[in-house]
């Protein structure tokens, strides 16, 4: 029997791998040499989690402090404490970067993600309703969700979310089987620790969520106090080893010689599930997406944080289950969890087609400490999860054949109303590494203690994807690792560097920031867009081309380049000099158009700036 039960155990987790090779394609379409090559979802973000693959392994090689990277934004470097470094998936993958390189690691694990996920919900549900079918189905609800394939467009600190079932099964386990408390608590630590060094903001609104429900069912179902109580020990002490386990990059966080991330934090007002993404797919979604985007491209995010959209069969489900389970305490307890889960995701302003309608009960949270960070439409994770219990519960809940035959399909159909689309996750991103990078060439031709600036550059490029390829042998004064860290972020340069806005690039400043920042080498990729104006940008700013390798033309300091650097002191001067300026020419615009907007919306005095700066902004573009 138990032998039976291994069997049926991983056969499971084969049928899941099958679906995701169906969707992604790579049975009969992608080569081997397509599989190094070439990055599922694509863009920047792929690209920074492709490097920090690399990183790691590359920092402990060489004994680097792995936390802590002088290799991007040179010479002062970044807090990668910080950043979404996926220190646990880039030493899990490591193998695998070594044989084959880091785009081979990423693949891999974007695969993994959504088949991970939907086995560990199927291992917790299997534990609760101990009956396959209904399990698988709940299991798959949550791992190839709607929100997981829009995460899985670039995401991948925030699509390995397997931990997060799995945390819950132990739990059952525990309390069903009687474990001792010790044996419970170290695993519950791995799991938590894992997660964190995973996605920190996953396991900040997963402790969240997760303490509000056991208070809530510690004084509503009163009945369970004492189960309840041996749980909450498990849980603190958990924690405590979790805590050990994190203190690594605990230190690195808060060690002030190391604080260079700096920047500000993304705004998460504009990042809640809009009402209507419930009802509507975006492109993400096979059954309907594409030819919903006249309505879908006005939600106030993007299509990788749309992961609301539910579709009408699942929403019939879930109706149903509330008409018919509501008396039952248990699930009351769940359905009750969902709603709360829902109207949190909807952020601090409630929209519907990208229209601010008024504010939302998560405006009273988002600014307790780590929240910032955290975007509400990501919790529509925790409520997937939530509908594969439910789901699986009411499938299994059939007491005659014809009832269960009727719930399956019905449950089938709505899975199929949310399958993703095959045309986004067939056609993988070419990644094009230039021979001048990837023969090393570039690591000949850098002077010691001297950085390098690409252009395209930052997050508008693939920089750091050529310097994985090099081997990490040279420095740059430049790189994407989420917001722009300090001082860098007081340049003005950085921002229409980016942008490729370089006719507004006044040369003096450019000139300052080369020479501040020891720069020695500006590559520019040939043939890509504005490259004319890219090349009179450096050379009024006094760089001079001196040799193209390929696809790269080298620039170096001309005879004439004499700009000094900049202290930290002058940096910032310039840039209060600049705010100080831009403010006052704005103050009297931007007070009229926020007075009149949170009119509109009836929002009082006194909520916080940046929501009434997100409102301008919103106010203006529209």
């Amino acid at each position: 029997m138990k032998l039976r039960s291994i069997f049926i155990t991983f056969s499971t987790l084969v049928l899941y791998f099958l679906f995701a090779i169906l969707i992604f394609g790579v049975a009969w379409k992608n080569s081997f040499h397509d599989w190094l090559t070439h990055c599922i979802g694509g863009g920047t973000d792929s690209i920074s989690f492709v490097w920090f693959l690399a990183w790691w392994p590359f920092a402990i090689n060489h004994g680097l402090d792995p936390f802590v990277t002088k290799l991007l934004w040179a010479p002062s470097g970044v807090n990668l404490a910080w950043t979404t470094s996926i220190p646990s998936l880039a030493i899990l993958s490591w193998p695998i970067t070594a044989k084959f390189g880091p785009i081979a690691s990423y693949n891999t694990l974007i695969i993994l993600s959504p088949v991970l996920a939907a086995w560990s919900a199927f291992l917790m549900i299997r534990e609760i309703i101990r009956e396959w079918w209904p399990a698988f189905l709940g299991g798959y609800l949550f791992g190839f969700s709607t929100y997981e394939f829009g995460q899985l467009l670039g995401h991948l600190n925030l699509t390995f979310t397997a931990a997060i079932p799995l945390f819950l099964w132990v739990c059952i386990l525990a309390s069903k089987r009687s474990w001792k408390t010790w044996k419970a608590s170290v695993m519950l630590a791995m799991l938590l620790a894992f997660q964190f060094y995973t996605s920190s903001e996953i396991f900040t609104t997963f402790t969240i969520f997760i303490v509000a429900a056991l208070a809530f069912s510690y004084f509503y179902a009163t009945q369970y106090r004492v189960s309840l109580k041996t749980i909450f020990l498990g849980l603190a002490l958990g924690y405590i080893g979790a805590l050990l386990l994190m203190s690594p990059i605990l230190v690195a966080m808060f060690d002030s010689s190391k604080q260079f991330s700096g920047g500000s934090a993304p705004s998460i007002i504009g990042f809640g599930t809009d009402l209507l993404n419930y009802f509507i797919p975006t492109p993400v979604t096979w059954l309907g997406g594409s030819s919903m985007t006249f309505i879908t491209h006005l939600f106030s995010g993007d299509y990788a944080e749309d992961g609301g959209y539910i579709g009408l069969p699942l929403l019939t489900i879930l109706i149903t289950i509330i008409m018919k389970y509501w008396s039952e305490q248990k699930i009351r307890i769940l359905i009750i969890m969902l709603g709360i889960i829902v109207v949190a995701s909807f952020g601090p302003i409630l929209h519907v087609v990208g229209i601010p309608i008024s504010t939302a009960p998560w405006i009273l949270l988002y600014h307790l400490p780590l929240l910032g960070y955290a975007l509400p439409s990501r919790f529509m994770m925790y409520a997937w999860l939530v509908m594969g219990i439910l789901v699986a519960v009411w499938v299994v809940d059939s007491h005659r054949k014809r009832d269960a035959i009727v719930r399956s399909g019905l449950t089938m159909l709505g899975l199929a109303c949310i399958f993703p689309n095959p045309n986004i996750y067939n056609n993988w991103s070419p990644t094009h590494v230039p021979h001048f990078f990837s023969s090393k060439t570039i690591c000949r031709l850098m002077p010691k203690n001297t950085s390098l600036i690409v252009i395209p550059f930052g997050l508008s490029g693939d920089s750091m994807l050529y310097q994985a390829a090099a081997g990490m042998c040279f420095s740059m004064a430049e790189g994407y690792t989420g917001s722009v860290p300090y001082p860098f972020n007081l340049w003005h340069v950085v921002i229409p560097l980016t942008k490729g806005q370089y006719n507004e690039i006044n040369p003096a400043h450019l000139a300052s920031y080369i020479s501040t920042y020891h720069v020695s080498r500006v590559a520019v990729l040939t043939g890509i867009p504005l490259e004319k104006n890219a090349r009179n940008m450096l050379a009024e700013s006094g760089m001079a081309s001196r040799m193209t390798y390929g696809s790269v033309r080298l620039y170096e300091r001309g005879h004439d380049f004499l700009s000094p650097p900049l202290t930290l002191t002058g940096v910032a001067l310039q840039h209060e000099k600049f705010m100080t300026k831009w403010e006052a020419s704005n103050q009297e615009r931007n007070r009229g158009a926020i007075t009149k907007t949170c009119d509109t919306l009836g929002i009082p005095q006194g909520v916080p700036q940046d929501i009434y700066t997100w409102l301008l902004d919103h106010h203006l573009a529209h």
